[in-house]
């Protein structure tokens, strides 16, 4: 059963909660790009009140580009502030979205129209699901094309240009909860000191925030190395620590807002790079950015050899590909 998230959200876009603790509170991707959208506009009393058809063409621009325009955001925050309807019929349609996402249909069904009414999806759910779009291996396709897309027209179509990218406006990995993430061994006895600690520094690392995030992770550094000395497998909270500080030092050390003199863009990416190794992650997400910050380091063969542990079938293969085609070119340093 879904939980009724929808006390948090109407704190949220009254202001009462802030956009880090909101982040932390609603794990969806999705739902906090959302919603955030929607708090940062003007309310906008509509003529008449919203229907849900209206707020299904909404939610449908939004799903089509993941962005609002200002007129849409403003009328959907005065309409799911003053009517509590339309606030459970949003909540409902994201919900149905996630049952579709995690839902694993039986042998042999090939089609959302032979499943999705027994999962009581609503009919303007379903619409996008026979488009294919909602379908797990369809959407998360999609996703990686469309960043594959950006990622060359962002780095240009010379061989030998390194990717020129940067994490200003979007997470390298966003944060899927920790408890999702694979084995490892409990956390029952990570002490409540770096559970915070995490917490704090993943509400500023989800909200851009590189340089508050960093700051609280170094605080809770020596319990990690403490606690990785003393577990074979890692903690899970333990193990996303140095993966997600090794994301947040690469976010910083390639950014275009406040870029970083050149001695410590060095040492944010070797930083970078020992986080990602510390994690012991062996997922190509992994793999491939740790390949990205060896290029950068002018590790040429090293970063070659990590992306070569990528296999043809992962969705990051294309990365693997196109960022390949970049070290043709590149020497050893």
């Amino acid at each position: 059963m879904a939980i009724d998230t929808t006390p948090t959200i109407r704190r949220f876009l009254l202001g009462e909660m802030d956009e880090k603790h909101f982040a932390l509170q609603m794990t969806d991707p999705l739902k906090r790009a959302f919603y955030t959208q929607i708090r940062r506009a003007e309310p906008i009393a509509p003529e008449h009140p919203l229907r849900s058809a209206q707020i299904d063409e909404m939610l449908q621009d939004f799903f089509s580009g993941q962005k609002l325009s200002a007129r849409e955001a403003g009328l959907l925050k005065h309409s799911l502030l003053h009517d509590p309807a339309n606030m459970l019929y949003t909540q409902r349609f994201f919900d149905e979205i996630e049952t579709m996402k995690n839902y694993v249909p039986p042998a042999g069904v090939n089609t959302g129209k032979d499943w999705l009414p027994q999962l009581g999806i609503s009919s303007a759910v379903q619409r996008r699901a026979f488009s294919g779009f909602f379908r797990p291996a369809y959407m998360l396709a999609a996703a990686i094309l469309i960043f594959a897309v950006l990622f060359v027209y962002r780095t240009g179509n010379a061989p030998n240009a390194l990717p020129d990218i940067t994490f200003d406006d979007h997470l390298p990995v966003d944060y899927i909860g920790y408890m999702q993430r694979g084995a490892g061994t409990t956390d029952g006895d990570v002490p409540l000191s770096f559970r915070d600690a995490f917490r704090e520094g993943m509400a500023d690392y989800l909200t851009l925030d590189y340089a508050a995030a960093r700051s609280a992770w170094k605080k809770a550094e020596t319990t990690a190395r403490q606690l990785a000395q003393a577990h074979d497998p890692l903690p899970v909270m333990v193990r996303d620590f140095y993966f997600y500080s090794g994301l947040n030092d690469l976010a910083l050390a390639l950014s275009k807002k406040s870029p970083p003199e050149t001695a410590r863009k060095t040492t944010l990416l070797n930083e970078a790079a020992h986080y990602l190794r510390l994690s012991a992650e062996q997922k190509s997400v992994a793999l491939y950015y740790r390949a990205l910050i060896a290029a950068r380091l002018g590790q040429i063969s090293k970063a070659r050899a990590l992306l070569q542990k990528i296999p043809q079938k992962d969705p990051y293969y294309s990365f693997r590909t196109i960022l390949e085609s970049k070290l043709m070119a590149e020497k050893e340093k």
